[in-house]
């Protein structure tokens, strides 16, 4: 282990919209030469740089075109204007006021990354490694991190250490099937006797996982699906089953939505929920910076449309979808378990696990991470007894972050985090000044 061939001040795992996004509060606060020339390496699994997955989902996104392109002229340089003329900007700007097709925002995203990546790498010594993954890392006495590093080029994989002050994960989420499969819709209801049926969002939202859903619910000649849970995720699968499903039609109730709680709609102003007839909602649900209400938890576009429609706050009526609330004494588990037995296709939409990489202390006993949350308040990453790993950080989806102080976000608010416009400000910003100043916490 001794025999470290690379090292860095920082190296965050994962350039994903997330990883990079501390590299835009870098390039706002005038500070990118200085983080780079401390010594800066992305480990990054694909060959994609700034994009990460995103461009594989079918679905819209939950924020406005306009927020995709915030980032080209708020950083103070001149950097990105070459990309004003490009198509796909032009494209998004012409939805500024309206969600935009992740497919798009990917394209989008992969050019804004090239142009970062001409920047990173034209100041040395930062390093940018692709079609790479950190296989493993240890945290040696001195507290220094070494990460091995296996990387794939041209079919030959190469195996290097790179040593570390600080490491940052930036790898997104998981969705484990095993683990979705063994869930408790109520304690006599188990999601394991229905396993065949059952599709993970994750998969479902791409091209090919939509075509697999096709053809299972096609052999079933049964047009009947559930979708458990009250997220995003949940009603962007209605939204795709809706609008993407080739020759397929949902009959009235046909989609039910087994879900926990009260749904929530994102709105500008209380007073704009108000004149809407919209007034499921206290103080603790309306972020204290913006007056927004459901800041953080409501739903918005597509999603938010499609509850409108269910409410009754929209002149359209959705009558091919059934709200089914559980009851957690288990008095509607047969009625839960007959449209189970009923469906074709079982979505659970529980959100994502955060992807890590296994730890290991200088006597290589592995250290287990918290998961939820991963990170606490100051996005540093915890290990299961809730203590901090020092130069440890964590950003990015379902790595379990809340919004505090001058981030906003409403009290009442407790779910998974996962904003472009956040990674490149508020949450970006916490883990760049901990790093620009030796893990000392800074305020944002």
């Amino acid at each position: 282990m001794k025999n470290c061939t690379l090292k860095f001040k920082t190296v965050i795992i994962g350039a994903g919209p997330a990883g990079t996004g501390i590299i835009f509060n870098a390039i706002r606060k005038g500070k990118l030469k200085e983080l780079l020339e401390g010594g800066l390496a992305f480990i990054e699994s694909t060959g994609n740089f700034a994009s990460g997955t995103i461009g594989k989902y079918l679905v819209n996104s939950d924020s406005n075109g306009g927020v995709f392109l915030e980032c080209l002229n708020d950083t103070g340089t001149d950097w990105f204007n070459h990309l004003q003329a490009d198509e796909k900007v032009k494209s998004i700007a012409e939805m500024a006021s309206n969600p935009v097709p992740l497919e798009l925002v990917g394209e989008y995203l992969h050019r804004l990354g090239a142009a970062l990546k001409n920047i990173i790498n034209g100041i040395s010594p930062s390093g940018i490694f692709q079609n790479s993954k950190a296989i493993s890392i240890y945290k040696e006495k001195s507290g220094q991190f070494l990460v091995k590093m296996q990387t794939t080029e041209d079919g030959k994989v190469t195996e290097r250490l790179i040593e570390a002050e600080s490491l940052v994960f930036a790898m997104g989420g998981k969705q484990d099937f095993e683990n979705m499969a063994n869930s408790s819709i109520t304690p006599s209801l188990k999601l394991k006797e229905f396993e065949q049926k059952i599709f993970l969002t994750d998969e479902f939202f791409t091209a090919p996982g939509l075509s697999k859903a096709e053809v299972l619910i096609r052999k079933a000649k049964c047009n009947k699906v559930v979708v458990i849970g009250g997220s995003h995720s949940a009603f962007s699968s209605i939204w795709l089953m809706l609008n993407k499903m080739n020759g397929i039609e949902f009959e009235k109730a046909a989609i039910s939505l087994i879900h926990r709680g009260k749904f929530k709609l994102f709105y500008e102003s209380k007073e704009k929920a108000w004149a809407e007839g919209y007034g499921d909602f206290t103080e603790a649900d309306i972020c204290p910076v913006t007056q927004r209400v459901f800041r953080m938890g409501g739903m918005r576009a597509d999603s938010k449309d499609l509850l409108r429609k269910l409410f009754g706050l929209s002149h359209q009526r959705e009558e091919r979808i059934e709200l089914l609330e559980i009851d957690d004494g288990g008095d509607n588990s047969e009625i839960l378990k007959k449209k189970l037995n009923e469906a074709a296709l079982i979505i659970p939409a529980f959100g994502y696990q955060p992807n890590t990489i296994p730890l290991y202390d200088e006597a290589g006993v592995e250290l287990m991470f918290s998961q939820k949350p991963l990170v606490n308040k100051y996005c540093q990453v915890m290990d299961v007894n809730g203590n901090t790993i020092t130069g440890l950080y964590g950003i990015g989806l379902a790595s379990g972050f809340l919004p505090w102080g001058e981030m906003g976000g409403e009290a009442s608010f407790n779910g998974q985090t996962n904003s472009l416009w956040a990674y490149q400000h508020g949450i970006g910003e916490l883990i760049f000044n901990q790093l620009m100043n030796a893990g000392k916490v800074m305020a944002i």
